[in-house]
């Protein structure tokens, strides 16, 4: 489909959908099972390179992102439970309640990145704050359909109904999605960054918005281990911008008359770009 607002926004990065469906689509790349690493560099080809991306409860490699994807709680269904990643999540071994047996997942880690697991990723200061977050402040969802699709906005076609709109932008491009969004609202704050890894940021705390009354953009890409796992595709300094599907639908209204986009200001950015 069209987007006026992704035309004139212009950006580096084209917008992509996250699609909740029973349908496998083909040639789709994604996880062969639930043994990997981190899924993002899946979502980041499919921002770079209009790849499609497929994830199901036997293809999903990170409890995060199982828990992002809506698949249910990755953190208790998985192999390994809040033991560990309570944490790997926080201070590492040093919380580490059963210190053998989290030394034991250490080792069957790859040996490069090793000292992360060791040292936990420090996203919470205790194995207390961790646990609280993951069993009692994440969103849990358990997707009626059997697959979550990533792919191009532009290639949604009649009948398909994506959840989320996934931007991926600069300080600028957010400048303008922040102006749009603000000129149509009430609320004083119309973003949230939320402590979440970057694959929850487009899941998972997009469809909690998706539920309230007055939804929120969520800002994502804002987890040091991500920004690592795709810096070989997507530059340091963009973020994602993760708003639920009705809502796209009213910034996508707002963005052909009358909007910043139509503005002298917005326009003179773009003229000196050129």
């Amino acid at each position: 489909m069209e987007s006026n607002l992704a035309k004139e926004l212009n950006g580096k990065f084209n917008p992509i959908v996250l699609i909740k469906t029973d349908e496998e689509p083909k040639n789709a790349i994604g996880p062969k099972s639930r043994e990997g690493n981190c899924i993002m560099p899946f979502i980041a080809q499919v921002i770079v390179n209009g790849k499609t991306a497929v994830f199901s409860r036997n293809k999903c490699t990170c409890a995060g992102a199982f828990t992002g994807f809506g698949f249910g709680s990755g953190y208790t269904l998985q192999e390994y439970g809040l033991d560990i990643y309570n944490p790997f999540l926080s201070l590492g071994l040093k919380v580490a309640k059963d210190k053998e047996a989290y030394k034991k997942f250490v080792e069957s880690t790859p040996e490069r990145i090793r000292p992360m697991f060791e040292g936990g990723e420090r996203i919470y200061d205790s194995y207390e704050r961790c646990n609280n977050f993951l069993t009692n402040e994440n969103y849990i969802y358990d997707n009626d359909e059997e697959f979550v699709v990533f792919k191009p906005l532009s290639e949604v076609i009649e009948g398909e109904s994506p959840s989320n709109v996934i931007f991926t932008v600069n300080r600028l491009e957010f400048s303008a999605l922040n102006h749009l969004f603000g000129a149509i609202s009430n609320e004083l704050n119309y973003c949230m960054t939320p402590q979440a890894s970057a694959c929850q940021a487009i899941g998972n705390q997009v469809f909690y918005q998706a539920e309230q009354d007055k939804p929120k953009a969520v800002l994502g890409l804002l987890d040091i281990a991500s920004i690592q796992h795709i810096k070989r595709w997507i530059p340091d300094d963009y973020i994602t911008y993760s708003i639920p599907w009705d809502l796209y639908l009213k910034l996508e209204e707002a963005s052909k008359d009358d909007s910043v986009f139509q503005g002298y200001v917005w326009n003179s950015i773009k003229k000196d770009k050129k």
